[in-house]
């Protein structure tokens, strides 16, 4: 399915991700036809999360990797980073990223993988409207 999101287009939530994913899906697509065979997973958590940020890009959002915010653990506040940041409208979100690799794919790995994404995003100072944590 082949979308961009248009100038001035409202579009719900539940259509938003959908629109995401599926350019994320096809840019990593394009990726393992045009590098013969090596997959983005095969790589870092970063080169993942660059992927999805190339995909907001090409549907319309804004997108930035890695962008320094406060966060606050124990009452103590540190700088830091969040993994991405994307905006389209008034819908933002941040996003915490983990990487999972084959062997760990079991129930209790990915659900420590979500909770360890899901107190990063906790502790960050002046939180955005929305957070969402993925697993690769």
């Amino acid at each position: 399915m082949r979308r961009i999101i248009k100038r001035g287009e409202r579009v719900p939530r539940q259509d938003f991700w959908e629109i995401l994913l599926n350019k994320w899906f096809e840019i990593m697509d394009e990726y393992v036809l045009k590098s013969e065979d090596d997959l983005p997973y095969w790589h870092s958590e970063r080169a993942n999360t660059g992927f999805l940020a190339a995909a907001a890009w090409k549907i319309g959002a804004l997108a930035i990797e890695e962008y320094f915010t406060k966060r606050v653990y124990s009452s103590k506040r540190y700088d830091g980073q969040c993994d991405l940041w994307i905006k389209y409208k008034n819908f933002e979100f941040s996003a915490e990223a983990k990487q999972l690799w084959r062997k760990e794919y079991d129930k209790e790995s990915i659900g420590q993988k979500f909770r360890a994404s899901a107190e990063q995003l906790g502790s960050i100072q002046n939180r955005r409207k929305g957070e969402n944590s993925f697993c690769i």
